[in-house]
């Protein structure tokens, strides 16, 4: 999981965000109580304005 952090994290830094918002859902897929994973792709998400998502990602904290 870390890896897929690390590079989506890369790619967000490259502007990359639909790379980088795929290994923030894959991450997700694995642990969907992996509350950082949410947050990144919430940022890339913002990055991209598509807002709706990112508030999502923002405001619903994963599942216990």
């Amino acid at each position: 999981m870390a890896a897929y952090i690390y590079r989506g994290r890369a790619y967000a830094e490259e502007k990359a965000y639909d790379r980088a918002i795929t290994d923030f859902s894959k991450v997700i897929e694995i642990d969907p109580k992996y509350a950082i994973a949410y947050a990144d792709r919430g940022r890339a998400y913002a990055q991209k304005k598509e807002f709706d998502r990112a508030i999502s990602d923002f405001t619903n904290p994963p599942h216990k």
